[in-house]
């Protein structure tokens, strides 16, 4: 039929810089896409530094409630996850996109729950931390609810969205060194 397939899987943050290259040469706006790229890789960059040499905190990166499931090495999150200095509790499990129950998280005790909701979600459910406060996150009000919608695609705009998680946990690890 004529059409033109591209194939579009990045499984890194500088993989979308390429991704935008590739998009700009396939419609003939190179000139544009690598100005977007520069400005993007300049910012990721930026991002990276900031958070590279801060002290590691505990997280729990609730992907889904039912069941309760998380990430580990390998998966998009964790990518976040390392950038913004928060040491996953289950980075070393199995698979990279594992399901745990709750007594497992019990015995990790988080310093902070990352439970990203989409904002477009009719029913923006997630986990009921209430229920457990002997965990350190709930005990201490320390759960973080980015927008999934933003964080959990592969545009430029992950970024906003990773400068905003990586300063949720930067405000929860001060808390932590006060306390």
């Amino acid at each position: 039929m004529g059409f033109k397939v591209a194939y579009s899987q990045p499984k890194t943050l500088l993989d979308i810089s390429a991704e935008l290259l590739s998009f700009g040469k396939l419609t003939g706006n190179l000139t544009q896409a690598k100005q977007v790229t520069t400005a993007f890789t300049e910012r990721l960059e930026a991002i990276t530094q900031q958070y590279r040499s801060k002290t590691a905190i505990k997280v729990f990166y609730e992907l889904w409630h039912e069941p309760l499931s998380t990430v580990a090495a390998g998966s998009w999150p964790q990518i976040h996850l390392d950038i913004c200095g928060a040491q996953n509790v289950f980075l070393n499990a199995v698979n990279s996109y594992p399901q745990v129950s709750i007594e497992q998280v019990l015995k990790k005790q988080p310093q902070i729950i990352i439970q990203p909701l989409s904002i477009n979600q009719t029913d923006k459910k997630g986990y009921q931390w209430s229920k457990w406060p002997v965990i350190h996150a709930v005990k201490n009000n320390q759960i973080i609810r980015p927008d999934a919608d933003i964080l959990h695609r592969m545009t430029p705009r992950v970024l906003d969205e990773l400068n905003n998680l990586c300063q949720q946990i930067e405000i929860a690890r001060e808390f932590y060194l006060k306390h």
